[in-house]
């Protein structure tokens, strides 16, 4: 099998039944959306921007499938 996401020590996989999982290999992050409104009509040129933060961090969500150059086996004695 391939050095794949679905085998690597640091993937955690919340449903079996599911092909998507958490990336562990860092700590989890804070994750921002940012949303821009321009109104309409007379003053089009002013734009808002409302910048949000997510309570708490998340790890990224990736695919089984997917590999990277941090890839270690499960059975990988840990240091």
């Amino acid at each position: 099998m391939a050095d794949k996401c679905e085998t690597c020590r640091f993937f955690v996989k919340h449903e079996p039944q599911h092909i998507y999982g958490d990336c562990h290999r860092l700590p989890p992050q804070f994750n921002f959306n940012a949303s821009i409104y321009e109104p309409t009509g007379y003053g089009s040129e002013r734009k808002r921007i409302d910048i949000t933060r997510e309570r708490g961090g998340v790890w990224p969500n990736i695919s089984q499938d997917d590999w990277c150059g941090e890839y270690q086996h499960k059975d990988h004695p840990h240091v």
